[in-house]
């Protein structure tokens, strides 16, 4: 699987050269995240990461609903890396793993369905474009669905 935007080999801004330095240090490569998505960003949207884990603590839903999200989230963008990140965070935190293997049918899976909402149907809009259409479809080339 492809991601959508390609990779970034050779960013442009010093703190980015810097930024691909130290994680091929640290981790004998550039990590996908970082080529695909912090490179196209501008710098100071670095703080924002940071603030990810205070936002975190602020909400209201179980935190097994919020993976669930954040994986098909993940899934809609085909961020393996993300997918990965996430699986482990399930796997740590002892969550229902059937459930997060289920998510490719979350529409018809009981293991999805809860209190009369299916929150995977949550990211059921994320990707369409004004009329409606998936990224998917559009991707597919059809012109009217």
């Amino acid at each position: 699987m492809d991601t959508f935007l390609p990779p970034v080999e050779e960013p442009r801004g010093l703190i980015m050269r810097l930024a691909y330095y130290f994680t091929r240090k640290q981790f004998g490569k550039v990590l996908t995240p970082l080529k695909v998505h912090s490179a196209r960003l501008p710098p100071a949207f670095g703080l924002f990461y940071s603030k990810i884990g205070t936002l975190d603590k602020k909400l209201t839903l179980a935190p097994e609903m919020v993976m669930l999200i954040r994986e098909q989230v993940a899934r809609l963008n085909v961020c393996l890396f993300c997918m990965d990140i996430g699986r482990s965070i399930v796997i740590q935190a002892s969550m229902n793993e059937a459930k997060f293997d289920a998510l490719e049918n979350y529409r018809t899976s009981p293991l999805l369905y809860r209190g009369g909402t299916r929150g995977a149907g949550l990211c059921d809009g994320i990707d369409d474009d004004e009329k409606g259409r998936s990224r998917h479809v559009r991707a597919a080339g059809a012109s009217s669905v």
